[in-house]
């Protein structure tokens, strides 16, 4: 197929590149939503880590499923600079167990407020029966040229997606500033080259969490609260029956 007969060609997945060298704190708390859920990228307090040799730099990533973005004082100006869309910035708490001069080490938690919309039907991803399997749950991907709408994505550089929140979409203007500034320590893969893993007995292939648990409470109202999506009573998908 040409990238034509993609939707979701120059947009890409943004994950850490190697695992180790930044740890979360274990004392940090995540904020919890209405009292009922934790979120997956907010925490009540700047969120402290550290970050060893092999990993310092200008963009940290922690964690794999949802990741942890912290951005150094440099790289926002960068990101403002260029105009950036689709994220906001909170304090965080980062420890450097290595000569550094402090003023040039400020790091920021980069939190995306980007909406890509909910996914196209010509994905395959569409709810099922909520009566057997709970609110919000998803059919498997069967076509992930065809997942982004391109009629809901607001334009943002840093984006999510419904029903996949945890997988943050980075745009082609986006990318091509990182390694233009040479940014080192992530990796991006081209969304059209993802493949959802999944069991073929198991009907579903997605079943998040309301999206007030992944973007900012009030954002997920503004973008998810006429379809239902931005708060619901969440269950855990069940065991797939023999």
């Amino acid at each position: 197929m040409t990238s034509t007969d993609t939707r979701v060609d120059g947009f890409f997945f943004l994950k850490r590149k190697f695992f180790g060298g930044c740890d979360l704190d274990r004392t940090n708390a995540k904020l919890r939503v209405r009292d009922e859920l934790d979120h997956a990228f907010l925490f009540q307090k700047p969120c402290k880590f550290v970050i060893q040799k092999k990993a310092f730099g200008d963009l940290i990533i922690a964690g794999a499923a949802p990741p942890s973005i912290f951005v150094s004082d440099t790289l926002l100006n960068i990101f403002r600079d260029a105009k950036i869309t689709g994220y906001e910035v909170v304090a965080a708490d980062a420890r450097i167990p290595l000569p550094h001069n402090p003023e040039k080490t400020k790091f920021w938690q980069l939190v995306v407020t980007g909406w890509g919309g909910s996914a196209s039907p010509l994905s395959g991803i569409a709810e099922i029966d909520r009566n057997r399997f709970g609110n919000h749950k998803y059919t498997p991907c069967t076509n992930v040229k065809m997942i982004l709408d391109p009629g809901q994505h607001d334009g943002s550089d840093l984006f999510l997606v419904w029903p996949l929140p945890t997988k943050v979409w980075v745009s082609s203007k986006l990318k091509t500033l990182l390694h233009t500034n040479g940014i080192k320590h992530f990796d991006l893969s081209p969304v059209e080259s993802h493949r959802f893993e999944r069991l073929d007995e198991d009907p579903i292939g997605f079943g998040p969490k309301p999206l007030a648990c992944y973007l900012p409470p009030d954002r997920a109202t503004e973008v998810g609260s006429k379809s239902g999506i931005d708060w619901f009573e969440h269950t855990k998908a069940p065991f797939p029956k023999s």
